[in-house]
């Protein structure tokens, strides 16, 4: 481990690797597709497309064009899916990094058509068909003018259909994005156009509904240990840790404030420990669902500023845990300790990881060791 941080992020790919084996058994012969989304979900997307692209991905999902260049400069070459619109401006470079695009608009049609035809290149594409999400994708009454002018045109060529299900828990609705994606489906085979990759469950549809799985699946969440609402579980395993060093420890007097605006003041025996982690960092984000009614939402936006007078977050240090006191300032953090904790030892910390700060050093974990992300690939390939 680096002991220049003062806090970091420990990401195991040995649990990833387990999660994504695990996933592949359950799925059979279907196709992966990886969504490495959001910085790979707060993990980290460089050094997490690389252990999937050798474990056999051959196409990952992002958001944004950023986030493929980011890995195509990184040295990734397996298909990155853009699971969004793209602007004007960006779409040379859809072309220039070899991209493949989501396509849910005729003026994203045409955009992509004149990038194509200005760099004399074949364009590759996903259509995104509109079923009930209500976010992007062509509608019955769309779709037939975006197939027109595919079918018109010698640079675009449609290598996946895809649609988005809004709540995969849920079966009644769920039916109903299904039977509509099918009547798309129906719509553009009955023009003769091929649709290599059909692809439509994210991490809920693939453990629950496998009339879903088509050509390939899209996992996200469940990835990265996490199971979202289903019925169906998988021996899935959590990558994920924020460590952070006791970096010092004081018993203030009786009657002094621990941390900002006297929220909770000293009785002259607490051992309080501090932390270099605060809630700029991300800390102060409680890693729980919330749903709430108007009166606690705005108690929980006051915690999640760490502005409550309690906390029941905790942290762990050795074998114990210990609870946060005071605010949660934007970089540091008290905890309240016994005499087992000393200087620079170290406290695991609860933390949503999408909310972690991309400034928090990660740092990679494969079979217990520590490892570079230029040694990735070649590490799990000789693993394999």
């Amino acid at each position: 481990m680096n002991k220049e941080y003062g806090a970091w992020i420990e990401v195991d790919l040995s649990a990833l690797e387990h999660n994504y084996k695990v996933i592949a058994d359950y799925v059979g012969k279907v196709q992966i597709m990886p969504v490495v989304k959001a910085n790979g979900y707060g993990l980290g997307a460089v050094a997490l497309a690389h252990l999937y692209q050798s474990l056999g991905a051959q196409i990952l999902a992002v958001t944004r064009v950023e986030e493929a260049i980011e890995l195509r400069e990184a040295g990734i070459r397996a298909h990155l899916l853009l699971l969004m619109p793209f602007t004007k401006e960006q779409a040379q470079d859809v072309l220039r990094y070899e991209l493949t695009p989501t396509i849910s608009c005729i003026e994203q049609l045409t955009m992509l058509l004149e990038a194509g035809v200005s760099q004399k290149k074949p364009v590759a594409l996903h259509l995104k068909l509109e079923t009930g999400l209500g976010r992007t994708g062509f509608n019955e009454e769309q779709l037939p003018a975006a197939l027109n002018l595919i079918e018109d045109s010698e640079e675009l060529q449609i290598q996946g259909v895809f649609s988005h299900l809004a709540a995969a828990h849920q079966q009644a609705y769920t039916k109903k994005q299904i039977q509509r994606f099918t009547y798309y489906l129906e719509m553009i085979k009955a023009r003769g156009i091929k649709i290599p990759l059909v692809h439509l469950a994210n991490s809920t549809a693939i453990l629950d509904l496998p009339e879903t799985y088509y050509d390939l699946v899209r996992p996200g969440t469940i990835l990265y240990g996490q199971h979202p609402t289903c019925h169906n579980k998988l021996d899935l395993q959590d990558p994920f840790v924020v460590k952070a060093k006791v970096l010092s420890i004081s018993v203030p007097p009786k009657g002094s404030s621990i941390g900002y605006g006297l929220d909770q003041v000293s009785d002259g025996n607490k051992r309080i420990a501090v932390l270099g982690l605060g809630w700029a960092d991300g800390l102060s984000l409680v890693p729980e669902r919330i749903r709430l009614h108007f009166s606690q939402v705005l108690r929980q936006g006051l915690k999640l500023l760490g502005k409550t007078r309690k906390s029941h977050l905790q942290v762990s240090i050795g074998e114990k845990t210990f609870p946060f006191v005071g605010r949660i300032a934007m970089q540091t953090a008290m905890v309240e300790v016994d005499e087992s904790v000393g200087l620079g030892d170290i406290a695991r910390i609860p933390m949503r990881r999408l909310s972690a700060n991309a400034r928090l050093p990660r740092l990679y974990f494969y079979q217990g060791k520590q490892i570079t992300l230029d040694k990735i690939e070649e590490r799990i390939n000789r693993n394999e």
